[in-house]
């Protein structure tokens, strides 16, 4: 719906969105993720039961979204978890 309504949805600011089955923007390179990434909101509330299905950049989707910066930038988030695995011994 926001994808459809956004340029209904950023006329607004908003104080609070809370956005459950959060793993609906799981694609940082979706039109659904780049639609809510448009929307002024002050604090997000992210909920989902399946954060990674995939792939850990599903899971860099959702935090970046709700936090943006925390996790850095995703090439940056790539690299670190891609070294991370490999100590490790585990496949990315």
């Amino acid at each position: 719906m926001i994808r459809r309504h956004n340029d209904c949805f950023n006329k607004y600011s908003f104080s609070v969105g809370v956005f459950d089955e959060a793993q609906m923007i799981k694609n940082l390179f979706s039109g659904r993720s780049a639609a809510v990434r448009k929307l002024d909101i002050d604090f997000k509330l992210t909920l989902t039961g399946t954060p990674i299905e995939n792939h850990l950049g599903e899971f860099f989707s959702i935090i970046d979204f709700t936090i943006p910066g925390l996790l850095k930038s995703y090439k940056h988030f790539q690299k670190s978890t891609k070294k991370q695995l490999e100590d490790n011994d585990l496949s990315y």
